[in-house]
């Protein structure tokens, strides 16, 4: 988790220190304003870590902190994007006037318009990011199984996942999600891990709202990474008190229904991967019943192929900021929608319920997933 940190502050370091020379030169400022955005810029490099230390001494101070940095955090990622696609043009522009000597002068583009503009991009989109946060999407899935038995010829399971209950998201965003969850009346609801994401002072109110959704055949949960970065035992807890029955390498099979699996979150890359032993020991023991297989990250272990009928992940958010998509695909490539796999397994990856960081999307709304299991 450290090294994990130390990467992301770099990086992130790096894109705010990009930032200030394009501003510093775009703007032509002087020193003394230089010196002043300098040092606002490195606060807001610092100020998620401030945050965190905020949560357990000022609430209040947390929060307003945390609304600031983390859509300063959204914005200087767009920033940086639009920037590159600038200085790619003024490469182009810069190339092809030494290649031809000469070159129409309009198509120049000065240091003020090569800083106004990406400026402008990403204050538009970011704004924009803001409502697409909050447009959450009801995605249907449709299944036909021959294990379903009995009375029962279609099970309707709804998946939430990567919530981030906390700071930023709250009690006003957690209505919206459980009317449509309420809406979709089903008989079994899935959290997929990321429910919880630190303190806040409306934490308790959110528990309560979804302790009153009590589907007939039970609420279950896995546990993400931001559970273990919150505190795992709090976390847990918090879950637990929600109505959620935890599955921590462990099944559980409804009669007659659906058997249940579900393993923490260990922190692995994505793709297909080779034998893990822990998945393995959890899907070992074979049921008639369709099962479905809970993992916080959309990675699918070889060896495990045949032995679930659907896995259910979250995790990437579908990279929730594009281009950002372009790099969590390299770690994951199977990051969002319904994926036919070998062996008769399939995997649900969604896009995230929530926002982590910036409350910001952008060509990656949020979802309620729907899926309805019918009987062949």
């Amino acid at each position: 988790m450290y090294t994990f940190l130390i990467i992301v502050f770099l990086v992130y370091g790096g894109i705010n220190a990009y930032a200030f020379v394009r501003a510093f030169h775009g703007l032509s400022l002087s020193v003394a304003a230089g010196a002043g955005l300098a040092a606002f810029m490195a606060f807001m490099v610092f100020s998620p870590f401030l945050v965190r230390i905020l949560e357990s001494r000022d609430q209040a101070l947390a929060t307003w902190l945390g609304y600031a940095s983390y859509f300063w955090m959204g914005f200087i990622f767009l920033f940086f994007c639009s920037s590159l696609v600038v200085d790619f043009y003024r490469l182009a522009i810069w190339s092809l006037r030494h290649i031809f000597r000469q070159m129409p002068g309009p198509l120049s583009l000065p240091a003020f318009a090569a800083f106004i503009v990406p400026f402008a991009a990403a204050v538009l989109i970011s704004v924009y990011g803001l409502f697409e946060a909050q447009n959450i999407r009801a995605e249907s899935v449709t299944i036909a199984t021959p294990k379903l038995s009995g009375r029962n010829d279609r099970i309707r399971i709804v998946q939430i996942s990567d919530i981030h209950l906390g700071l930023i998201v709250g009690p006003r965003r957690l209505e919206k999600i459980l009317s449509i969850v309420a809406e979709a009346r089903p008989d079994i609801l899935i959290s997929t891990g990321d429910l919880i994401d630190g303190d806040s002072p409306t934490l308790r109110r959110s528990i309560a709202m979804l302790k009153e959704v009590n589907p007939p055949l039970g609420k279950f949960a896995v546990t993400g990474n931001h559970e273990f970065y919150a505190g795992i035992e709090r976390a847990l807890a918090v879950t637990r008190e929600a109505g959620f029955k935890v599955l921590r390498q462990e099944c559980f099979t409804i009669p007659g229904a659906v058997r249940i699996a579900g393993v923490d979150d260990r922190g692995e890359a994505g793709g297909l991967m080779p034998d893990n032993s822990i998945d393995r020991q959890v899907l070992a023991r074979g049921t008639p019943e369709f099962t479905v297989f809970l993992k916080h990250r959309p990675a699918v272990n070889r060896s495990t192929l045949g032995m679930f009928d659907l896995q259910l992940s979250g995790h990437t958010h579908r990279g929730q900021i594009f281009p950002f998509r372009l790099i969590t695909r390299l770690f994951f490539p199977l990051d969002s929608g319904l994926y036919e796999l070998p062996e008769c397994s399939r995997l649900y990856s969604s896009r995230g319920t929530g926002t982590w960081g910036p409350p910001v999307r952008f060509f990656s709304p949020p979802e309620v997933t729907i899926i309805d299991l019918i009987k062949k």
